[in-house]
């Protein structure tokens, strides 16, 4: 159960509900997340790091809860698109504001991953503000 509410004139949360158990194959409660546009309509780079996160998230083959990404994934995507790089702490920010959340830290390795949170409100999102 998703849904955007329109405050104010600038200014969008996104409210989600989902049963995290489901999405990370484990038994959890259902947890609410809330993500917060205000803080990222007015800056376009990090509009565009959450374009590449969402481009690269629509490409997986695997079942949209079981899809992560890290920055070297995302990384592809947005050089395809922008011609440059963006720095990884795109997506710490990105985690903060709601937009992602960390994902399976048993990977291993040296890279962080993220699952992509409410990604039906993410196109919605990129689309209105004209990434998409």
């Amino acid at each position: 159960m998703a849904h955007c509410l329109k405050l104010r004139s600038r200014e969008v949360i996104v409210r989600a509900k989902f049963n995290l158990g489901s999405l990370m194959g484990k038994n959890t409660h259902s947890e609410a997340i809330t993500m917060t546009a205000n803080d990222i309509e007015t800056d376009k780079e990090l509009q565009q790091v959450l374009w590449a996160c969402y481009e690269y998230w629509q490409r997986e083959s695997v079942p949209p809860g079981q899809r992560l990404i890290c920055y070297s994934w995302a990384l592809g995507p947005y050089r395809e698109r922008f011609g440059r790089d963006f720095h990884q702490s795109g997506l710490s920010r990105l985690a903060r504001l709601g937009f992602l959340k960390t994902g399976d830290p048993s990977r291993g390795g040296h890279r962080r991953y993220y699952r992509l949170v409410a990604p039906d409100q993410v196109r919605h999102l990129l689309a209105m503000w004209k990434v998409a």
